[in-house]
């Protein structure tokens, strides 16, 4: 029996070997490669209309087939980023507000980013993408997100001709004249 602690002057391998000499015991070492970081997709964009969530999945792929978690480090400005993860066991969702630095499971969460009202533009966001066995992750990825403005003549429009009821207490005939002087 191979007892390193009764001969210090002997290394855990050498009595093995010593025990084995003679017999069929063969000593098997298997080494595992490295584990490398996932690849992400780079310069991904997403585009919404003006007031409408948009829900996205960034892309990437594990070359050892590891999970690939998400690791959100910026944040969209102008709007709100939430993750809807779904339990790949029951289905069933549960949708919260995204925590820098938390690990999404890539495959089971869906992000969804709410611009603010009436806001339109460019924004982007950053993250990067992690197999929790790689002690590097992917370098950052940045997505942007555009929202497109709406044209809100009808809403004004509407806005206008409510306006104008509740200060004459008119009807809609009244309005089409009072609107057709304007």
């Amino acid at each position: 029996m191979c007892n390193t602690l009764s001969n210090p002057n002997h290394s855990f391998f050498e009595d093995a070997e010593r025990q084995a000499a003679g017999s069929n015991l063969r000593l098997t070492t298997t080494v595992q490669p490295a584990a490398i970081a996932p690849i992400m997709a780079s310069g991904t964009s997403f585009t919404t209309n003006e007031n409408t969530p948009i829900s996205f999945m960034p892309a990437g792929n594990d070359p050892q087939g590891y999970p690939i978690f998400i690791v959100v480090n910026t944040l969209p400005a102008n709007g709100t980023l939430q993750a809807n993860v779904t339990n790949p066991t029951t289905g069933a969702s549960t949708i919260t507000s995204v925590v820098l630095g938390t690990p999404y499971a890539l495959g089971n969460t869906t992000f969804i980013y709410s611009p603010m009202y009436l806001y339109w533009g460019s924004t982007t966001m950053s993250y990067y993408g992690t197999n929790m066995q790689s002690a590097t992750p992917s370098p950052n990825t940045t997505t942007q997100i555009n929202t497109a403005f709406v044209n809100r003549k009808a809403c004004l429009t509407y806005l206008l001709q409510a306006l104008i009821m509740a200060i004459f207490r008119t009807s809609n005939a009244r309005i089409f004249q009072i609107y057709s002087v304007l």
